[in-house]
């Protein structure tokens, strides 16, 4: 019992982390747009962008005050200090960043839409995964 508690846990997380590694993210937000609004799909294309910009900028912060001595073990105020200071650059730049984003994405054409709808939407070569995984479904319903 507790495997299958287990397994009913895992499996769907192991698929969406397939899914994620092994699809294009632009594919998986164009295939969103066909179900979500075109600001909600387009907000999470770009939060999704920009986090990984962010994370990349949060560890080069870290590293730069590593390297220059603002962490002090045991010194709370004086880390809290730096660590403050550097999270109010980390934003100014995130909004810098933000801010040229745009700009570049009007310059090529950006009109307030992310991707073509066809993109998104399902073909022929799309039923029989779906068809199968469908019927893998309804079996695992049924039998429980």
């Amino acid at each position: 019992m507790a495997a299958v508690v287990l397994l009913k846990a895992v499996t769907p997380a192991y698929a969406a982390g397939m899914l994620i590694v092994s699809t294009p993210y632009p594919r998986i937000f164009s295939f969103l747009s066909a179900f979500l609004p075109e600001v909600l799909s387009a907000g999470l294309f770009m939060t999704y962008r920009t986090l990984f910009i962010l994370l990349d900028m949060m560890d080069n912060f870290a590293t730069a005050i590593r390297l220059r001595g603002g962490f002090t073990p045991g010194n709370f105020l004086k880390n809290g200090s730096n660590f403050a200071k550097g999270i109010g650059a980390l934003l100014v730049r995130a909004v810098e960043r933000s801010a040229r984003l745009y700009a570049v994405m009007a310059v090529r054409g950006y009109s307030g839409s992310m991707a073509e709808r066809s993109i998104g939407t399902i073909g022929r070569n799309d039923w029989l995964p779906a068809g199968t995984g469908m019927s893998i479904l309804a079996m695992a319903l049924w039998w429980s």
